[in-house]
């Protein structure tokens, strides 16, 4: 999940090279923050399913490396 990022940084470093190095940072910080919120949200939703569904140990254990990842 990239949210556009991707596509906005390069069109706009396009547009000035100056500012390059602020839009990585500002969208390396932007993608960190999602991902810190995703976390919680995630590990919930894991923890329901594996409780009350049928996920294995190796399914979680699947889901969280590549929620690391």
């Amino acid at each position: 999940m990239r949210f556009g990022l991707g596509t906005l940084l390069t069109r706009e470093v396009a547009k000035d090279r100056g500012k390059g190095n602020r839009y990585l940072s500002i969208a390396t910080i932007l993608r960190g923050m999602l991902w810190l919120v995703s976390l919680p949200l995630m590990t919930i939703a894991i923890l329901v399913y594996a409780f009350f569904g049928q996920m294995t140990p190796d399914i979680v254990a699947a889901i969280a490396l590549f929620a690391v990842g």
